[in-house]
């Protein structure tokens, strides 16, 4: 990339490193991670660990039908969001709480 970059040749793009689903709190090979604390009870651990294998699995939280806050369509039923899509949003979604602007 600073090869490209010094002779002129980069081109900006979007790279986002998904999870290590095999090792999903291994802060060397994953971006993401949980640990449940202390507080967190076993049925709350086991949901925990159960959607957590389900997004795995290919669970995708970002498949429509999904509105904006305001109520104007983001994605059509069955329609999935890419990676950009979502890192881009113009604004929050149904159900999310703050300010979308």
């Amino acid at each position: 990339m600073i090869g490209e970059a010094m002779t002129g040749k980069w081109q900006q793009q979007f790279l986002w490193l998904g999870p290590d689903w095999q090792a999903i709190n291994n802060p060397d090979t994953t971006s993401i991670g949980f640990m449940p604390g202390d507080a967190m009870g076993d049925p709350q651990k086991k949901a925990l660990a159960d959607f957590q294998q389900a997004l795995a699995k290919g669970l995708n939280l970002f498949t429509g039908p999904l509105n904006f806050q305001d109520g104007s369509p983001f994605l059509k039923a069955g329609e999935t969001a890419t990676d950009a899509q979502v890192w881009n949003l113009p604004q929050l979604l149904e159900g999310m709480e703050g300010a979308s602007k």
